[in-house]
């Protein structure tokens, strides 16, 4: 920066005011940073809210490449998974079978690395294993590996991300408690894992280590697991379940497990669906919340305590616009960012400053 001139054919300095590289900020001439000076600035205060490692880059420019701003996050029993803008994940939490993917059995109270640099589209969390799903379609799995939910053919734990097995290529995957399923672009689901119950779907109560199709040749356009049991959404709208069914959770009038897609009963056509523990969510195409399955704690939010095996309305007749189910609680969004909450409320998941259960929506407290 500065006025540079020559005299006697040699460059004359005293009117230059820096240059990038003389560990000097000249924010005059658009410096943001000298070295490992950033002059204040850290990933935090740039809106990266998960910090990460500030640059400076060649042209003394302030590079963010590595601070850590999250996409999605993805919950499991003790741990944790986000994905940044990126690509990468990270994983924190609870970590003794590898469900973090950093190559350790260490738990970890911030953000990890996950192992292997790879770049991911989605990341979904289990109870104790992990999944990422690249842009060309390859899953990659680790951590706990009892039934072959990671999906690579064996029951070897990993610490890191393993392929999955098989040559199926997948346009979204799901995470149970120990099973896995994904949704191909040509519409098929394929699971695999723990199959105690029929969770995957392909006719058969036999655990599978690698992509096992479901049966009945249906096609899906969104797909949802939970505790022991799956569901998908056809294109029309139409709700099919499979899997553990002890508390009507599957919403097709009975309590008895289907080692095959059965529909959920009703003439709704739904837009989304998620599921819980042993209960079912969905909204239809207007933003209503049907619930169906266990509801010892007032997870349905139908104002009882009182279990169906049918799609429920949830009370108030609300228009939402997300739904997400825990263990035994539920929470939806409003198309104007509002939170309501409803079920269980020991440790004050509901986020309403009590810890009282509640059988209907309750909006959760603002910040």
């Amino acid at each position: 920066m500065g006025t540079l001139s020559c005299n006697s054919c040699m460059y004359m300095l005293d009117g230059c005011n820096g240059y990038c590289g003389d560990m000097i900020i000249q924010t005059a001439g658009g410096e943001e940073c000298e070295g490992l000076n950033f002059n204040g600035a850290t990933c935090e205060s740039l809106g990266y809210t998960q910090g990460g490692d500030l640059a400076c880059s060649i042209g003394c420019r302030l590079n963010v490449s590595l601070c850590h701003q999250f996409s999605l996050i993805s919950t499991g029993t003790q741990h944790a998974c986000g994905l940044t803008l990126a690509g990468s994940a990270y994983c924190w939490g609870e970590n003794s079978s590898g469900q973090l993917g950093d190559g350790s059995v260490t738990s970890r109270g911030v953000p990890a690395a996950v192992a292997g640099g790879l770049s991911f589209v989605q990341v979904s969390a289990g109870a104790y294993h992990t999944c990422g799903l690249t842009s060309t379609g390859t899953v990659y799995c680790w951590g706990y590996n009892d039934h072959g939910q990671l999906g690579d053919n064996s029951t070897t734990e990993r610490w890191v991300p393993t392929a999955v097995q098989g040559g199926v290529s997948f346009d979204q995957i799901a995470l149970g408690s120990s099973h896995t399923c994904g949704l191909t672009a040509a519409s098929e689901v394929y699971c695999w894992g723990k199959n105690n119950y029929g969770q995957l779907g392909d006719n058969s109560t036999t655990d599978r280590w690698i992509p096992s199709v479901v049966q009945g040749g249906n096609m899906f356009n969104a797909l949802s697991t939970g505790y022991a049991h799956s569901c998908g959404l056809t294109a029309d709208g139409t709700a099919l379940c499979w899997g553990q069914n002890d508390q009507g959770q599957l919403g097709d009038g009975t309590t008895s497990n289907h080692i095959v897609p059965t529909t959920v009963l009703g003439t709704i056509p739904f837009s989304s669906i998620e599921l819980g523990t042993a209960s079912t969510c969905a909204l239809s195409e207007s933003g209503m919340a049907y619930c169906w399955g266990g509801n010892t704690f007032g997870q349905l939010g139908i104002n009882t305590t009182t279990s169906t095996s049918l799609p429920s309305a949830v009370f108030g007749e609300l228009s939402f616009a997300s739904v997400s189910v825990g263990f035994f609680f539920t929470c939806v969004r409003t198309s104007a960012g509002a939170s309501y909450c409803w079920g269980w409320n020991s440790a004050g998941q509901l986020g309403d400053g009590t810890t009282t259960k509640r059988y209907i929506p309750t909006p959760v407290n603002p910040l």
